[in-house]
């Protein structure tokens, strides 16, 4: 599960490819930085295979955090506390891009591709109620800690069960244009 949550992040290149200019040199680096997210988390995976009994590896709730504590600088005190915050960089990051190809999507799906902020308050509205409304801790933890992993599939075949959707729109376009000129 936290490496399908490491890669999710790419997922999102296939969203604004459309608007990037130089989109040959854009594959260049995704590519290239796609390849360096394998290499770091390959040697974090060895780094923890290293560290870790079997035990620990199976019972540890938060591995990552006790692998930050095994980090002893003389200079730095808490070295997990930059890890943390290093790692909450990065789901904000992750998160506002996703709120934005939600927006994005509703946009094109129920407004012919306005901007239009409704879309992005119904998506921002409907996540902030997911984190902080008034849904019991016991339903909270079924969906953040069993559910998740279909999301994540999810997330990662939407793009193509929208490019589908996106093929069957021109097919059927361009049949009504040949109909219209016959």
């Amino acid at each position: 599960m936290k490496a399908l949550s490491f890669f999710l992040g790419f997922v999102l290149i296939s969203f604004f490819y459309p608007y990037i200019i130089d989109q040959k040199k854009a594959f260049k680096h995704a590519a290239i930085g796609i390849g360096i997210s394998v290499a770091i988390k390959i040697f974090i995976c060895a780094v923890a295979i290293v560290y870790f009994s079997r035990w620990q590896l199976e019972n540890l709730i938060y591995p990552m955090l006790n692998l930050f504590q095994a980090v002893e600088l003389s200079n730095v005190e808490r070295i997990e506390t930059l890890g943390i915050s290093l790692y909450v960089m990065l789901v904000l990051a992750k998160t506002a891009l996703y709120l934005w190809v939600a927006k994005k999507g509703l946009d094109a799906l129920f407004s012919n591709h306005k901007n239009k902020t409704r879309h992005l308050i119904l998506v921002a509205g409907l996540a902030l109620f997911t984190v902080l409304g008034p849904i019991p801790m016991k339903y909270k933890t079924i969906f953040f800690e069993k559910w998740i992993i279909f999301y994540g599939y999810w997330l990662i075949l939407l793009p193509v069960f929208l490019f589908l959707l996106h093929k069957i729109k021109n097919w059927k376009q361009g049949n009504s244009r040949r109909e219209a000129s016959v």
